[in-house]
């Protein structure tokens, strides 16, 4: 058995990681009150609900890029950015990109946010379980990973990008929960 703190080695491993941390991002996500999510509070001003987005825009864009070099067909603007006119998004700084990715969700309700952070990632996993363990291996056996492997890419769009949130998330919540918190 892998320790939990272990890197996946192989696509199942893979998999496992992502439904167990994605479980945990959940559990954490439904302690926060729905009238609360739109609270800024976090970060640069953003919501519950905008990190929800925006982590949800890097698993859909992962999705469409690890379908896209599988078919051999160029995933669509709708489909890596669930647009059709996302402007320059693709050569923006990550800085900017990211506020172009809030601006994108942050009027739209939370219902619709969940429904496409769920789909995302359920998209991304699916994505995952159709490549044999060799391509998400090998470094740079898909050309969009810029020579790295997809086992290590994988985690930074999904569980990782989890991670670098949980932070301030918790601390939010807490301040919350202690009445610290400030709308």
């Amino acid at each position: 058995m892998t320790h939990v703190d272990a890197e996946p080695r192989t696509k199942d491993e893979l998999v496992a990681r992502m439904l167990a941390e994605r479980d945990a991002w959940d559990a954490l996500i439904a302690w926060v009150p729905e009238e609360a999510t739109t609270i800024p509070g976090l970060p640069e001003g953003w919501s519950v609900k905008d990190v929800i987005a925006h982590v949800m825009a890097y698993e859909r864009w992962t999705a469409a890029m690890i379908r896209g070099a599988s078919t051999g067909e160029p995933p669509s603007t709708l489909e890596l950015y669930g647009t059709e006119d996302p402007g320059d998004i693709a050569g923006m700084d990550l800085d900017r990109r990211n506020a172009a990715i809030r601006a994108l969700y942050h009027e739209r309700p939370l219902a619709e946010v969940l429904v496409l952070a769920d789909r995302a990632f359920d998209d991304l996993v699916a994505a995952v379980e159709t490549l044999p363990d060799d391509v998400i291996t090998t470094p740079g056996a898909q050309d969009w990973t810029g020579g790295e492997s997809l086992l290590r890419l994988i985690p930074e769009q999904s569980y990782g990008h989890y991670r670098q949130h949980l932070p301030d998330l918790r601390a939010w919540l807490a301040a919350r929960a202690d009445g610290t918190a400030r709308p």
